[in-house]
């Protein structure tokens, strides 16, 4: 059988905890690129922040390839920068595409690192009253890479995501934002964003192994009903709901920012401490304890995002009502689908040896993986 002393998991506990604390440099682990267009009379004033990590692998910025892109690399590739954005970002009014005006190259720092800053010009005819735009910026070499995107008309704003399945939005600029629209974008977005984060999965399959079982004086039992493990499926997944919510809006309107270089190895160690405590238990029936207290630090994982944005209140309260409904839906999906598979299974003598223990371990190994990627700043695997 799998068995850790508990000193030897305080030890581990202890050193990642002390890792996440002190280490100089991280990883990035989410890709998204920032969109912004202003609509005056007949200009369209435009802005379009790329992260130099995600251009470096399309254009390969670092000549001297010693792991820094300086100013004057950066300064050298501003016209082949110019020509890998111009195919994927259109711009059309009332039909009519416009050609855009490259006007200055500048760089800022968001939160998970430097980003070139692209400003650019569309004219028009004349007075617009339609706009759409077709946004495919780096898509090729990340699917799950987003472009977020404001529009402002006047004193209206109207956000929207860029994604590879819903690329081209039109909009019509006499209309105020659609709370409908910003509530279907959003919620799927949240969707998204539960079913492409591996991590954030991980974490939810590490909580919900045990959740069809109870310990007793002999160990790990199967429950004998089904209705304490959907209680207890209950608990976990309402719990990191609620934590990935309230740590998603602190920092969606600005009142928490924490890096992501601090936030991505913390999620991968709670993976880590999550697959400890299935295989030597520290936490008795406290899984929804566990998924509430790490699901705080989920919550950074799409707002550094959110909150870059500048979202007005109104369009904020929606969009992050939407994703966080978004996420919940997701996760009850992976719920329908894992435990009624493991409720049927967790009566059969591999259950306890091979899919907790030695799933748990998996998770352990996959994470730890994940850390250390985070950590040392290097890539291993593909996801």
């Amino acid at each position: 059988m799998f068995s850790l002393p508990k000193q030897f998991l305080r030890s581990i506990l202890i050193g990642f905890a002390c890792l996440v604390a002190h280490s100089p440099s991280f990883a990035h682990q989410s890709s998204a690129s920032y969109l912004s267009l202003e609509v005056t009379n007949l200009l369209v004033n435009g802005r379009i922040d790329v992260a130099l990590k995600d251009l470096e692998p399309a254009l390969h910025l670092d000549t001297d390839q010693d792991g820094q892109i300086t100013w004057e690399e950066l300064q050298a590739a501003e016209t082949r920068i110019h020509t890998y954005l111009e195919p994927k970002l259109s711009i059309s009014l009332d039909g009519d595409k416009r050609p855009m005006v490259w006007s200055e190259m500048l760089v800022d720092h968001h939160q998970d690192g430097t980003y070139a800053v692209l400003l650019f010009e569309v004219t028009a005819a004349a007075r617009p009253q339609k706009l759409a735009v077709d946004y495919q910026v780096l898509f090729e070499l990340d699917p799950t890479h987003r472009g977020l995107f404001q529009l402002l008309v006047g004193t209206n704003t109207i956000t929207s995501v860029f994604n590879p399945q819903s690329h081209l939005l039109e909009f019509e600029l006499e209309k105020p934002n659609s709370p409908r629209d910003v509530f279907l974008r959003f919620g799927r977005e949240g969707i998204h964003h539960i079913w492409t984060g591996y991590d954030h999965l991980l974490f939810l399959l590490m909580l919900l192994l045990p959740s069809v079982l109870i310990r007793d004086g002999k160990g790990w039992q199967p429950v004998d009903r089904l209705k304490p493990a959907l209680i207890e499926t209950t608990k976990i997944v309402t719990a990191f709901t609620v934590a990935h919510s309230i740590t998603l809006t602190l920092a969606a309107l600005g009142k928490v920012n924490i890096s992501s270089r601090i936030i991505e190895p913390a999620i991968a160690a709670s993976i880590i401490l999550t697959a400890l405590n299935n295989i030597r238990p520290m936490l008795d029936r406290r899984e929804w304890m566990v998924a509430f207290g790490f699901g705080l630090i989920h919550g950074f994982g799409f707002a550094g995002a959110l909150a870059e944005m500048e979202l007005p209140t109104n369009a904020l309260a929606v969009s992050l009502f939407s994703f966080n409904a978004g996420v919940e839906v997701g996760q009850m999906a992976v719920v329908a689908l894992v435990v009624p598979g493991i409720y049927m299974a967790r009566t059969r003598p591999w259950y306890l040896r091979y899919i907790l223990r030695g799933g748990s371990l998996a998770g352990l190994y996959l994470a730890a993986i994940w850390f250390a990627e985070r950590v040392g700043n290097f890539k291993v695997l593909p996801f």
